[in-house]
């Protein structure tokens, strides 16, 4: 049985797709690259059908989740950020401090770090972090200029 639907909603629909077939068209450009960093990454790490085979136990020394966490990690880790980041004017030293920040001062890192070290230790190794990485940034954001 036929759908019945009016010709005045078939009219409808075709107009609104007509309209946005620019929206779409970015859409499927977004979604085209996406899906070339991530053949990219696949390709960089030599995934092959036994990363995909099924595994018992606890995941512990897994090839295929230990390759598809490092996949994982060059798609959507800081690398990207911070290649959008310069890309959409961010000063070069702002770029790397976010990178540095993101690494040493983490709170996977300083959680780490509190099990191995007194409190009053671990407030002194922050601070002197925090102003090293933002003196790098503002130094870079300084002499950037000079080498663009």
């Amino acid at each position: 049985m036929p759908l019945q639907i009016s010709d005045k909603v078939l009219a409808l629909a075709a107009q609104a797709q007509a309209e946005l077939a620019e929206q779409f068209s970015r859409i499927d450009a977004i979604a085209e690259e996406n899906t070339r960093k991530v053949l990219a990454a696949f390709q960089k790490h030599r995934v092959a059908e036994a990363h995909f085979a099924g595994t018992t136990g606890y995941g512990y020394d897994d090839l295929g989740r230990d390759t598809l966490d490092q996949i994982y990690a060059d798609i959507f880790g800081t690398i990207p950020i911070a290649e959008s980041l310069y890309a959409k004017g961010a000063g070069l030293g702002t770029v790397l401090s976010f990178m540095m920040a993101v690494t040493a001062l983490s709170l996977p890192s300083l959680v780490m770090l509190r099990k191995a070290v007194k409190p009053k230790l671990l407030a002194v190794f922050t601070g002197i972090v925090t102003v090293g990485i933002m003196g790098i940034g503002f130094l870079f954001n300084l002499v950037g200029p000079l080498f663009a």
